[in-house]
């Protein structure tokens, strides 16, 4: 028996948008079918999303985890919320995974950013997640093939701080071709 089916929606897939029933059991998306096809399997409870969008497992590609945020009217900034919390945000409205930043500094090993990161992300975590890599300051020539080789997951993405000086798209800012690099 699942926990939950959620019926005759238009189920936002992969493969496009579909007319589907969503089989919950445990917590967990179990499966996706046609409508009516987990009616045999009983339900402890169903929901009719007819003329709703279903969108099972959303992706948050940019979040912000224990950052400092300026809040106006204060001196200090306070840090944005933690995995806890923002991970339990997300899967209350349907996302169910979310990319963090992994920030890197000069002299350090890329490595090393990620595990920074990841031990205060394991085990606190709802969903699933991942990190972008944030270089900053001067990067060295191969820190992005040091990266390739640094292992622990898939790198989805270099956010590369240049500074605040606005460039015209003509001029990239320094590194603009490591995002190239990265992505071959």
């Amino acid at each position: 028996m699942l926990d939950l089916i959620v019926s005759g929606g238009l189920a936002v897939l992969p493969a496009g948008p579909e007319i589907a029933d969503i089989a919950v059991a445990g917590g967990k998306i179990v499966g996706i079918g046609a409508p009516g096809s987990f009616a045999a399997a009983g339900a402890a409870r169903t929901v009719s999303a007819t003329g709703q969008y279903v969108i099972p497992g959303g992706i948050d590609p940019h979040v912000h985890c224990g950052w400092p945020i300026t809040v106006p009217g204060t001196t200090n900034p306070a840090l944005s919320g933690p995995p806890e919390q923002v991970s339990r945000a997300a899967l209350y409205g349907g996302t169910t995974s979310v990319l963090d930043f992994a920030m890197w500094s000069p002299g350090e090993k890329l490595a090393h950013s990620i595990e920074k990161r990841m031990k205060e992300w394991a085990g606190a975590c709802f969903c699933d997640y991942g990190f972008h890599v944030m270089l900053q300051g001067k990067i060295p020539p191969g820190a992005v093939n040091a990266a390739r080789w640094t292992r622990r997951g898939a790198f989805l993405a270099f956010a590369l701080v240049a500074g605040l000086q606005r460039r015209p798209p003509s001029d990239p800012p320094p590194g603009a071709l490591l995002i190239h690099r990265a992505a071959t």
